[in-house]
């Protein structure tokens, strides 16, 4: 994917929008990422400090939220998942899921591991 495209997709809205779990405080909201040029969509705390590690990270060329939507079968059921963030480096591109570890035990998601993946 092309730069000038990868850009055209942070500009357009996200798959998702930000869901609010009952009694829990919402800790959304949008980062200005030098890297981007643009404000970067976050859901959660950890989601923003992975934003901003990546903002710092030297080999990270463009940063694109909520990116795509997976869907796959597993186990006789369709599954859909869209992962935090698509980061385009200096080696290719990486896609970003961003949990806590306490959230991969009860969740059935296509990402069962955290931190980034190669595609």
């Amino acid at each position: 994917m092309a730069i000038g495209a990868a850009r055209a997709a942070a500009a357009g809205p996200a798959v998702a929008d930000v869901p609010l779990v009952q009694g829990q405080q919402p800790y959304s909201g949008t980062y200005w990422s030098a890297t981007v040029g643009d404000h970067v969509i976050y859901e959660s705390r950890l989601e923003l400090g992975r934003l901003l590690f990546a903002g710092f990270a030297p080999e990270v060329r463009q940063i694109v939220a909520q990116p795509f939507l997976l869907k796959a079968g597993v186990d006789g059921k369709v599954r859909k998942h869209i992962p935090d963030y698509l980061l385009l480096t200096d080696d290719g591109p990486v896609v970003v899921d961003v949990n806590r570890g306490t959230d991969l035990r009860s969740r059935k998601s296509l990402s069962p591991s955290p931190g980034p993946r190669r595609p």
